[in-house]
């Protein structure tokens, strides 16, 4: 019979985070209200699996990792009157995320006589290999190396009316 009584031990890492965040708050006049912000964040990792080149980590859990991301937004909001406003904002956003594989330049797969395994620069390691349900497998997750970039720009125009008791506001999102 078979027992879930193995523990791995605590996976050594490092970690190297840069982050901030910078804002501007300015009001030119009564009826008008101005900010800017600036947020950045770089997050280098480097995990070191429990069984180097066998090793089938999670996303995110084994190998070198960067998250590094940006962004940054401006808003002006505008009093008409009392019960009138509108607000514009521009906001921007960055991401750069990878996440690459322990013995991404070797091909370990001919090291080990395993044939047929195509190899180039950064798809090396130990190949993802499962058992027929039996155990979860070994080897570098078969959705790694990843490459991830995100830009996002959005504008946003608000514009609101109070009424009474009531508020109105109606606006885009692009």
């Amino acid at each position: 019979q078979v027992f879930s009584n193995y523990t791995i031990p605590a996976t050594a890492f490092t970690n190297n985070t840069t982050q901030y965040d910078v804002r501007a708050d300015y009001n030119p006049s009564a009826k008008d209200q101005a900010f800017a912000r600036y947020s950045y964040s770089n997050n280098p990792t480097t995990y070191t699996p429990p069984f180097p080149i066998l090793d089938g980590g999670g996303f995110g859990s084994d190998g070198q990792n960067s998250n590094y991301g940006k962004g940054g937004v401006v808003s002006e909001t505008h009093f008409f009157s009392p019960t009138l406003s509108n607000e514009l904002r521009v906001g921007y956003n960055w991401l750069h995320a990878s996440y690459l594989q322990v013995g991404s330049n070797t091909n370990v797969a001919a090291k080990y006589g395993l044939g047929g395994i195509p190899y180039a620069p950064t798809l090396g390691g130990f190949p993802d290999i499962g058992f027929g349900g039996y155990i979860n497998g070994i080897g570098i997750p078969s959705y790694m190396p990843s490459n991830e970039l995100q830009n996002v720009i959005q504008f946003i125009d608000n514009v609101s009316k109070v009424l009474g008791n009531h508020t109105l506001k109606a606006g885009v999102n692009l």
